[in-house]
């Protein structure tokens, strides 16, 4: 494995990668380099996100794609995106035109003017790829050889290097007076930089003066303007000497906004062991001068980043109380909030205690998973009375997945179509494909399939010609759909979506398991009627298919992923049902993961007992499990339902012997303890499965 292809386990919030990503319509996004190469997510899915958006806000249907370039907030790391996108030209695509995007993830709470600095990086970027792909001779070097670059700025944007003005000596106090006071007014009108010039030099006079009563309200107006420029290392270094002033003269202002404005910073730089300190030193005090619903916020927040759940559940209903006593016209907004972060506490809690097969004989967990319930549909009833109702899909989703959980199937199912219409009436196509493949099968399980087609084919009716709905996904809602009609006795009909079905997965250059499936169905049908000529012409088709699916060329995939088609993979002891090890650095920051990991459990948990070794689908994920025989272990492993699972059960038997040959000797004598298994960590970066096919 190359240098490049290491991956290091670190904090998601903590990187700022940049990727590019091209549009491929047999699979959707394709990755063609990203660095630095750390875990910050599923970036495959938040290429699709990118893509839908562009179409949803910019694209126009039979047109080429335009170029264009948008900022996409990320919510889930903490991030902003931004983008860039652009096309090359390839006539064997839609439009003859194939759109591609450059992304750089930045802080989120970087502005809009930040962010754009790194634009004419950016655009070099995308005009060196496109280069490199009408001309083979010239090979694109690299997103690292550009990174340094990248890297300098976001150290110029974060920190700013001040100059100490010269004061001449006949500046006088009278004169910093009434700069002063002039500076502040220039602050009240947001003209920050004109203010802290002035502000600088009044700063200099008054310390020369030692007049530091003064200078605390200096240094807190220099801070002040540094957080309104979001350079949050700049304004503690304020915070801090104005703390201290505080402390020095015991004003009782002051040290409350010092303390509060230093753990702001620090929480926003993501150091939230130290805005903790600052909060916990900040809650001796009886705060007069210090918002206490806002500090009850952050010192929740910072709680909960840490997993302190418990601590961070008692600053929330206490920030709830607050608000109660509160006339604002934004109350139902930081109800919404307040209510959704109480019901993420008490999932977490839930998925804690979770994480081993047996979860569902510990009373805990029903507890937290129906608190979290509570919570939610209190945050739904404020954002459904408000206009700014984007949140509402993730909300009603994850009410779902705790009741899908729960067994409250019927409730489950109800909330699941809001989630769906929800979706649908903001665009976000991404929810609605995952929602749609959970409802299916739902209604499957059900024998509803009358419902299954209704969904399919309103679907297929609005997305059928969309650029954004991959050629496999594309197949596969038609497959699905070609055998519920069948099972509904609309055989005709039936064959005629399988046949299309065929048709979609020809067009892609890779061989599929999922297309000899389809085959084989077709040909019972002919079989079935006796149609001869039709039966040598698809049996001949699954000839040759099966011997394309033996002789798959090997090909070193761009995998942002350090296992591969694999993304994610939990480690359980059999006989204990306990988590040893798991690398999950998506399903730690996605909430809409947890339930899917939930699902899974509880389903894979009962074929565990029965010895049953199996996969499930939940939306969009493939959840499989991993035993060998005679061992006292389990691997459960995630991957995109687009992935070939065979491939993915190749990989999951690679780690598990490689895990199984680092610990079996502690797993013979294991007590209980899982921290000798955390040195997984660095062996999961040595792995290499670019042959694995």
């Amino acid at each position: 494995m190359t240098k490049e292809q290491h991956y290091s386990i670190i904090p998601l919030s903590k990187v700022n990668p940049c990727f590019i990503s091209i549009w491929d319509e047999e699979i959707g996004p394709k990755i063609e380099d990203f660095y630095p190469k750390k875990n910050i997510g599923d970036i495959e899915d938040l290429a699709i996100q990118i893509f839908t958006t562009y179409q949803h806000f910019w694209d126009l249907p039979e047109e080429k794609f335009e170029s264009a370039s948008f900022i996409l907030p990320v919510p889930k790391i903490n991030k902003k995106a931004r983008v860039i996108l652009e096309t090359i030209s390839n006539p064997e695509v839609r439009g003859q035109f194939q759109p591609f995007i450059v992304v750089l993830l930045v802080p989120e709470y970087f502005s809009k003017f930040q962010i754009k600095k790194f634009d004419d990086l950016l655009i070099k970027i995308a005009q060196d790829y496109s280069h490199s792909r009408y001309s083979p001779k010239e090979e694109f070097t690299s997103l690292e050889h550009y990174y340094q670059d990248i890297k300098y700025r976001f150290e110029i944007i974060e920190f700013e290097r001040e100059e100490e003005p010269e004061i001449s000596e006949f500046y006088s106090y009278t004169a910093a007076v009434e700069d002063f006071k002039a500076a502040v007014n220039l602050f009240k009108k947001s003209k920050y930089q004109e203010s802290y010039v002035l502000l600088k030099k009044v700063l200099a006079k008054f310390t020369q003066e030692k007049h530091d009563r003064l200078r605390m309200e200096v240094i807190y107006l220099i801070g002040s303007i540094f957080v309104q420029e979001k350079k949050y290392k700049n304004a503690r270094l304020y915070f801090k000497q104005l703390e201290d002033l505080a402390i020095r003269f015991d004003h009782q202002r002051f040290l409350e906004t010092g303390l509060f404005m230093n753990a702001f910073c620090y929480y926003n730089n993501q150091s939230y062991d130290k805005a903790l300190e600052k909060l916990q030193n900040l809650e001796k005090y009886k705060l007069i001068h210090v918002n206490n619903i806002r500090y009850l916020i952050i010192f929740g927040k910072t709680l909960a980043y840490l997993k302190n759940y418990e601590e961070a559940e008692r600053k929330y209903l206490k920030a709830l109380k607050f608000l109660e006593n509160v006339s604002d016209k934004n109350n139902e907004t930081q109800f919404a909030y307040l209510n959704y972060e109480l019901g993420l506490i008490h999932y977490r809690k839930a998925f804690e205690i979770t994480k081993n097969l047996d979860l569902y004989k510990n009373n805990d967990v029903q507890v937290y998973l129906e608190k979290a319930i509570s919570f939610f549909n209190e945050s739904a009833k404020s954002i459904e009375k408000s206009e700014n109702q984007k949140d509402l899909p993730q909300i009603y989703s994850l009410i779902s997945n705790i009741n899908e959980v729960l067994d409250n199937r019927e409730i489950a199912l109800n909330y699941l179509y809001k989630a769906f219409n929800s979706a649908k009436e903001q665009g976000k196509f991404q929810k609605i494909l995952s929602i749609l493949f959970k409802l299916i099968k739902i209604h499957v399980k059900r024998n509803e399939f009358g419902k299954s087609i209704q969904l399919i084919k309103d679907f297929l009716i609005e997305y059928d010609n969309s650029r954004v709905l991959d050629l496999y996904a594309k197949g596969l809602l038609y497959e699905k759909l070609g055998r519920f009609l069948i099972k509904s006795e609309k055989e005709n009909e039936g064959l005629e979506k399988l046949t299309k079905a065929h048709a979609i997965f020809n067009q892609i250059s890779t061989p599929l398991s999922e297309d000899l499936n389809l085959l084989i169905k077709i040909r019972s049908i002919y079989k079935k009627h006796n149609k001869s000529n039709k039966i040598t012409e698809i049996s001949n088709q699954i000839k040759k298919l099966s011997k394309n699916l033996e002789n798959i060329e090997k090909k070193e995939p761009k995998n942002v992923s350090p296992l591969g088609e694999v993304k994610e993979i939990w480690f359980f002891s059999a006989d204990a049902g306990l988590l040893l090890y798991s690398y999950a650095p998506m399903t730690e920051v996605d909430h809409d993961l947890v339930g899917g990991f939930l699902t899974a459990l509880k389903q894979l948990s009962i074929e565990v007992t029965q010895q049953q070794l199996s996969s499930i689908t939940v939306g969009t994920d493939r959840y499989s499990l991993y035993q060998e025989e005679g061992q006292n272990l389990f691997i459960l492993g995630r991957s995109n339902i687009r992935s070939n699972e065979r491939k993915v059960n190749k990989i999951l038997g690679i780690i598990y012997s490689r895990f199984l040959k680092e610990y079996s000797g502690r797993l013979k004598k294991f007590s209980g303890n899982v921290g000798f298994f955390h040195s997984f960590d660095s062996i999961i970066q040595s792995f290499d499965f670019s042959l694995i096919y």
